[in-house]
């Protein structure tokens, strides 16, 4: 059931100028290179209207795609800076599965078919995807993703990390759904066997990172599904002469 319906309590989502904040202090804090007219640009961020409830899409969250150049980010260097801000904001303690290794390519990709991230920021309204908790990842992008939506990559990472840390606590107390990441793709032994994606999970105290095989089900994790906002083209600079 979608945290939003009678029933269970809605989650403690942060607004748009919380969540720059916290892209702000974590910026000064990792020394990432987000400049001043980055932040001066941030877009407001999109409503949700019946269509956007309709699909079960609960709130906007602020992300950041890392990368060098214009085009497309890195999802894996975007999902690899939130978690060193996990590694060293964390309040208790953090684990990682070594299978889980986000500064190898070899090890981590964004999947075949997912939609390329935006270089810098970018907003996504954001689905926990509790009622998925029983459904395998690979069953669900055989079965076709809902329009518009596609699972969640860095955003989560960043949701918890950054912008959001206090739902880590929320999910240890069972009222938000651990996160498989199913934008993802981890090869566990580097040898291009994809078969794998990321766990996000808080458990007696301890923010992990883990994996699950996309064939398998595990009735804590839901699947989070996001709806990425593109954000508005740079304006265009006149080059006309007088």
């Amino acid at each position: 059931m979608p945290s939003h319906m009678p029933g269970k309590p809605r989650m403690p989502w942060r607004g748009a100028a919380a969540q720059l904040r916290a892209w702000r202090w974590a910026n000064l804090r990792h020394a990432w290179g987000i400049g001043a007219a980055e932040f001066a640009s941030v877009p407001p961020p999109p409503s949700l209207g019946p269509a956007e409830r309709e699909l079960s899409l609960e709130t906007a969250l602020l992300c950041y795609g890392f990368g060098p150049g214009p085009g497309a980010a890195d999802a894996a260097l975007s999902g690899l800076r939130a978690w060193e801000r996990a590694l060293a904001r964390w309040r208790w303690e953090t684990w990682q599965c070594r299978y889980v290794d986000l500064a190898d390519p070899k090890r981590i990709r964004l999947r075949p078919g997912a939609p390329p991230r935006p270089r810098g920021f970018y907003w996504v309204l954001f689905r926990p995807g509790g009622d998925l908790a029983d459904t395998p990842v690979e069953r669900l992008l055989r079965g076709g993703l809902p329009p518009g939506l596609t699972g969640s990559g860095p955003e989560a990472l960043q949701m918890v990390a950054v912008t959001h840390p206090h739902l880590a606590r929320i999910m240890e107390q069972g009222r938000l759904n651990f996160m498989a990441l199913a934008d993802y793709e981890v090869a566990p032994y580097g040898f291009g066997d994809f078969c794998e994606a990321p766990q996000l999970f808080c458990n007696q105290g301890t923010l992990g990172l883990g994996v699950g095989n996309v064939a398998g089900v595990y009735p804590r994790f839901g699947i989070p599904l996001v709806h990425i906002v593109a954000p508005p083209p740079p304006p265009v600079v006149s080059q006309t002469t007088y």
